[in-house]
């Protein structure tokens, strides 16, 4: 089973309650969970939350989230303590933040774990061209 984990804290530094800003008619961390959903290869998501907020916002949605401890460092503890006792092959940590995130790439990153030889995998790009900004906002109009 590959599992999508969506770490959401709440209270970022920089910009709290970032993930329930909304993006045109939604909290920002549903558009994410969507995207993610639409991705062929993933068989289960969880939201992570450390809020009972954004449980309450996400549950308006139909959605389920887990409650993590608060305390944590980062979303990437914060995914490990829900898959935990979890019997998944394949773990896909992706950041409630991206709600242009495209389901594609979750594919394409799993996708590298049909080499065997393959432990660990992250996005990353070097392109950081206005082109590509440009690119997803004539997909939404």
């Amino acid at each position: 089973m590959n599992i999508g984990v969506i770490p959401a804290r709440l209270h970022s530094s920089r910009l709290p309650e970032k993930i329930l800003l909304p993006v045109g008619q939604h909290p920002m961390v549903v558009h994410v969970y969507r995207k993610v959903a639409l991705a062929k290869f993933i068989d289960k998501i969880i939201i992570a939350v450390d809020n009972k907020k954004t449980l309450d916002v996400i549950g308006k949605y139909g959605i389920n989230g887990y409650m993590t401890d608060s305390c944590h460092n980062s979303g990437t503890d914060r995914s490990a303590e829900v898959v935990k006792n979890l019997d998944g092959d394949i773990i896909v940590n992706i950041q409630g933040d991206e709600p242009e995130i495209d389901p594609k790439l979750i594919d394409q990153i799993i996708s590298l774990f049909n080499d065997k030889s393959t432990m660990m995998a992250t996005a990353a790009t070097t392109d950081l061209t206005q082109e590509i900004g440009r690119a997803s906002c004539r997909e939404r109009v």
